[in-house]
């Protein structure tokens, strides 16, 4: 595949039904991992919408974009296997629903470039196919609790829609075989989490471990 193979239509994310609740919630949930970890210099790859990047911006957080799109205006256009960025230039990159458009055989190299690139932590999301039973309950003065059980399509082998070559949950891409690749890459893998009000997606909360750079 061509490192600069459009797959999606920039129009497609300002679409009403593109912009749906549940899309929301992951934009919350990345935003708080980056605010959590006190960053001050992002590097966003896939710039979507570029609803989480004006919040940062709007912040007062540092943020520079790289997409393979020049329709969706980021910084510099490029792949995320190919990031024309200095080494440990940021102290967090934020890859949100990118890295399925890669064929697996790319996959490694874009983790490669992240973690090159990365002083100190990034954040994955993907998408996560399987049924999901979820059960959330609140006690008055007390946090709300929630237990999330995600039962893979492990027995489902993907195939290319078009737009993903792979997820998460399928043959070859359990919880395990993304943990594995990650810390391959040279990365800590500090969580890794299903959202009751997300079920859809994994969040991969990564922490550069400094002795294999």
């Amino acid at each position: 595949m061509d490192d600069l193979n459009i797959q999606v239509e920039a129009k497609h994310y300002f679409r009403p039904r593109y912009i749906h609740k549940e899309r929301w919630i992951n934009y919350w949930y990345q935003l708080q991992a980056i605010f959590e970890s006190k960053a001050s210099r992002i590097l966003e790859i896939g710039i979507g919408n570029g609803l989480v990047l004006d919040t940062l911006r709007k912040v007062g957080i540092h943020v520079e974009t790289v997409d393979i799109d020049p329709s969706l205006h980021p910084d510099i256009v490029a792949s995320a296997v190919r990031l024309p960025m200095q080494n440990e230039a940021y102290d967090f990159v934020l890859c949100a629903e990118v890295l399925e458009h890669l064929p697996p055989d790319q996959v490694k190299a874009a983790l490669e470039e992240i973690f090159r690139v990365t002083r100190d932590c990034a954040l994955i999301t993907l998408p996560y196919a399987g049924s999901c039973i979820t059960f959330t309950f609140k006690i008055p003065l007390l946090k709300k609790s929630e237990w999330i059980l995600k039962i893979p399509h492990f027995w489902k082998k993907h195939v290319f829609d078009g737009q993903h070559y792979w997820e998460v949950g399928k043959q070859g891409f359990l919880q395990k075989d993304i943990q594995k690749m990650v810390e391959e890459t040279g990365f800590l893998v500090q969580r890794m989490s299903t959202h009751s009000d997300d079920p859809s997606h994994l969040f991969v909360l990564l922490k550069k471990n400094h002795s294999v750079s």
